[in-house]
């Protein structure tokens, strides 16, 4: 028999015409348990199990009125049948069949369920999440009314920038009112509260607790009688990133700074400039390893400081800090990335081309700053770690430009020292191996039309404005 049914079963057992059945001492204890059950259900007498439900388990439990506790545990005495134990899971089995085999309970169950994310398990993913006690859990998922007229809220009040005197960061508690919800006071204000709040007032010691249980950093802060309490710029910042999302999760309502979410938008990069560079010969701009010298930018909360400005900013070791009017955020872990990336580039006093060329080509990809390697000296691992924006200048763009949209190269004809004609796509492919050369970049030419015959490019390389053609033969594979 599935569990409802055999609760009904033993409560109110069906006669046998066929034999006469007679019932153990183990038996008739599982009649009189069975009764209980089936009153129970009857009258509404039970709950979720608060503490099993918080653990991810669906569990139910009894919920007596104070004038049956007692008959109901003088059943688990000595002489019972079966532990309790295995009774109210046999209990909680039968409500869970009876939530699944009733249609219109499971409907009813599944817009509880819905409006109440907490009765799908654990409040956070983590190792020891956060367990509230059992009243608190019940009035959470509305099982229990709660008489109390408002909301406790957490305020993050940022200092003022603008005053002489040094002020720390406050948490504050507001009251928001459950019927308006554009109703907000302070605690502090007596004077202005509505009279059916005031036997309430008590409660907020408990939401105080509540709040150091959730962000162990903020146990033993002095809240005075404002309702207020001073924090540290660590502790802001662990409340920015970590905390209120706690609070959140634990059913509370909380403030932040409007700026906040523009910082968690605005990702900060590094930005690199690259200085012009004055006249040079068109036949050795650079190569692929030469270096180049760049101004340096770290644009961090919409600002752009210089690499002296920022160094000098990391040197605070703040994690929030309050420049050109607005707020920034500085991550230890983006300071240190930044400041690999600057001594890699002071180390070899610039980024060669082909470093340039890979961060370009990331930049126009989706950004992102994917997973390196720990290892200072490797390049790929610190721009994938770290968004860095390159800013060329019209010679780079022009040569770039060039490199990604080939139709942009000019077509060089041949010099009439030749004796062969080209095909356009011959003539295309010489040109962009001379301009692939003229910019000291290797290169190789590959077709997918007929046979391998390579042949010397010596003469080809002899163009018009040139006396002398290259010194050596390079071959060319035709395939």
């Amino acid at each position: 028999m599935t569990p409802f049914t055999a609760l009904h079963y033993f409560a109110s057992p069906a006669a046998s015409v066929h034999t006469i059945l007679r019932w153990s001492d183990r038996l008739r204890h599982m009649q009189s348990v069975a009764e209980r059950y089936l009153e129970a259900l009857d009258k509404g007498w039970y709950a979720p199990d608060a503490e099993a439900w918080q653990k991810g388990r669906t569990q139910w439990k009894l919920n007596l009125p104070v004038d049956r506790r007692e008959a109901y545990e003088a059943l688990w005495g000595p002489s019972a049948g079966f532990s309790q134990i295995s009774g109210e899971r046999w209990f909680s089995d039968a409500i869970h069949e009876l939530i699944d085999g009733d249609s219109e309970t499971a409907e009813a169950w599944g817009r509880l369920v819905a409006d109440k994310p907490y009765l799908l398990g654990p409040l956070l993913d983590a190792p020891e999440p956060y367990r509230m006690d059992e009243e608190e859990w019940l009035v959470a998922v509305g099982w229990k009314r709660d008489d109390v007229p408002f909301h406790t809220c957490f305020q993050l009040v940022e200092p003022e920038p603008n005053t002489e005197a040094t002020e720390e960061w406050k948490l504050q508690l507001v009251l928001q009112d459950k019927l308006d919800s554009n109703l907000l006071l302070l605690p502090g204000q007596r004077d202005g509260l509505p009279e059916d709040w005031l036997p309430f007032l008590g409660r907020l010691e408990r939401d105080q607790a509540r709040c150091a249980e959730r962000i162990p950093s903020l146990t033993g802060l002095s809240w005075n009688e404002e309702g207020a309490a001073e924090l540290t710029d660590a502790q802001a910042w662990e409340f920015l990133q970590d905390g209120s999302l706690r609070l959140l999760q634990a059913g509370y309502s909380v403030f932040l700074p409007a700026w906040w979410e523009d910082l968690q938008r605005n990702r900060p990069k590094l930005r690199a400039k690259l200085k012009n560079a004055g006249a040079s010969k068109a036949g050795s701009l650079f190569g692929a390893d030469q270096l180049v010298q760049f101004d340096w930018r770290v644009a961090v909360g919409g600002l752009d400081f210089t690499e002296e400005e920022f160094q000098r900013m990391a040197s605070e070791k703040k994690r929030l800090m309050y420049i050109r009017g607005r707020w920034i955020q500085l991550d230890p872990a983006f300071v240190e990335q930044v400041q690999q990336a600057l001594k890699h580039s002071g180390r070899k006093k610039g980024l060669s081309f082909r470093e340039i060329l890979e961060l370009h080509l990331l930049q126009q990809e989706e950004p992102g700053t994917g997973a390196g390697t720990d290892d200072p000296e490797d390049i790929d691992a610190l721009h994938r770690r770290l968004r860095i924006e390159v800013e060329l200048n019209s010679q780079m763009a022009e040569l770039i430009g060039r490199l990604q949209h080939t139709e942009r190269i000019p077509v060089v004809d041949p010099s009439p020292a030749l004796q062969a004609d080209l095909r356009r796509y011959q003539r295309e492919g010489v040109s962009w191996l001379l301009f692939m050369r003229r910019f000291g970049l290797g290169a190789a030419w590959r077709t997918i039309w007929g046979s391998a015959k390579p042949f010397s490019l010596s003469p080809i390389f002899c163009m018009p404005g040139r006396n002398q053609p290259v010194e050596r033969s390079l071959p060319l594979q035709h395939c």
